[in-house]
């Protein structure tokens, strides 16, 4: 997809039930059955934009779920800033 790249923090697994895509930053979850993932390869990371090109349904539910984002995002600043976020609160809440 032209100006959107595949999170770094997209996650694949293939279960009983069929293939699992799950974005630890976004916490996306996105399930696929099994008789969808025969028709799919290679069954990898690379799966993301394969299912993107293939449905326009797929393709709205990455972006919409993280496993998309534009080209331009540091996802590691994103996830340093969530953090340093996370600590200043936690600083917050502590302190008399």
């Amino acid at each position: 997809m032209e100006g959107y790249k595949t999170s770094r923090y997209t996650t694949v697994h293939m279960t009983d039930y069929g293939l699992i895509l799950f974005n630890t930053f976004s916490c996306g979850l996105i399930k696929i059955t099994r008789e969808e993932v025969n028709e799919l390869d290679p069954i990898n990371t690379e799966i993301v934009s394969f299912l993107a090109e293939k449905n326009p349904d797929y393709r709205k539910m990455l972006l919409d779920n993280g496993f998309f984002i534009k080209d331009d995002v540091d996802e590691f600043a994103l996830v340093k800033s969530r953090l340093c976020k996370e600590n200043i609160e936690q600083d917050l809440l502590e302190s008399p």
